[in-house]
């Protein structure tokens, strides 16, 4: 409420850029610390609430806007945080689960002696394997560039549809819908689905991302451009989940939230080239065209590229007979190898 000029909102927008990466790491964190054989189940259905929030809020903060004006309107919709967020995080929200809560997913006895013994004696340590691993610098690059094409998408599609297909501002409004509608439904199936076949449900991921673009290119009605919308929709949907995927089935349950901050800021910096780039080739080609078989070309790249990832802490489980991917905390790491 106290924007009264272009510096002021600029500073606005940074501090809420800012709390919002912040609580989405928090949140895929706690998930993943909790949530071991339904790891990416339950973060699908966290996630969704942000795509019903989508779909639902504009019902909402239209009409309060046209009554009492945005300032008034954003300050009522806070409140929500305020009496019902925060009460409840911070009085029914632990960070870790109990040992009782943790012996209903994994018998920690279960685990074989070379299991507990995997992770380094300090933060530092882990993060220091985990940088050395090339296996590593290859999922930075591939959340790099299908984070580059994801937001690409969400900034242009409506003025591809509206612009390059000519089809009008009401379709094209009506496609985004549609994405929304499908990201709803694809968080949850999606992280049903890594919670079986892990990296490579994410790379199947990926490989409908770039059916979805392909699909753009006929465009020429509502039927296509529905069928656009959906497809990549739900692709996008499934990329909301892999951060924490990754970090957990590739390198196990330690400093997950370093490795979930570090992932999830290699994603902002495509999200933030993305759409300037495609806006730049717009501009210099006067189509979308030439713009949307890079993205494309790009999405096939990063699919390429998760062919070299392995969920190792994940499979090594899975080997010994275990079904579940361990969620024991640095402290436990360090009590087995003690005692």
């Amino acid at each position: 409420m106290a924007i009264q000029g272009l510096a002021s909102f600029y500073a606005a927008g940074i501090v809420l850029g800012l709390a919002a990466t912040t609580i989405i790491v928090a949140v895929k964190t706690l998930m993943s610390h909790w949530f071991d054989r339904n790891q990416g189940l339950s973060l699908g259905v966290v996630m969704m609430g942000s795509s019903v929030a989508g779909i639902v809020l504009p019902f909402f903060a239209a009409p309060l806007i046209n009554a009492h004006g945005w300032r008034v309107t954003f300050a009522l919709m806070s409140l929500g945080i305020w009496l019902v967020g925060l009460p409840l995080f911070l009085l029914v929200t632990r960070e870790t689960p109990s040992e009782e809560e943790l012996s209903r997913e994994l018998d920690d006895a279960r685990l074989p002696e070379e299991l507990k013994e995997m992770a380094p004696t300090s933060p530092r340590d882990f993060l220091a394997s985990v940088l050395s691993q090339p296996m590593f610098w290859i999922i930075v690059c591939a959340i790099f560039i299908i984070s580059f094409v994801d937001q690409s998408l969400n900034q242009h599609s409506v003025l591809f549809i509206e612009r390059d297909r000519g089809l009008g501002e009401e379709l094209a409004a009506r496609a985004m819908s549609a994405t929304f509608v499908a990201g709803v439904f694809a968080k949850i199936g999606f992280g049903w689905i890594y919670d079986r076949v892990s990296i490579r449900g994410i790379q199947g991921s990926y490989i409908l991302m770039a059916v979805g673009i392909a699909l753009a290119f006929p465009i020429s009605g509502v039927l296509t451009a529905l069928a656009f919308a959906l497809v990549r929709g739900a692709a996008h949907g499934g990329l909301l989940v892999q951060k924490s995927i990754f970090a957990k089935h590739c390198f196990g349950p330690t400093q997950l939230g370093k490795l979930i901050g570090i992932l999830t800021a290699v994603a902002s910096i495509g999200y933030a080239a993305g759409p300037v780039a495609v806006g730049w080739i717009y501009d210099q080609s006067g189509t979308y065209r030439y713009a949307f078989v890079l993205l494309l070309g790009l999405t096939i790249v990063a699919a390429a590229l998760l062919s070299w990832v392995q969920p190792t802490y994940r499979n090594q489980l899975v080997c010994r007979g275990i079904e579940n991917v361990a969620d024991i905390s640095p402290l436990d790491h360090t009590n087995a190898r003690t005692s």
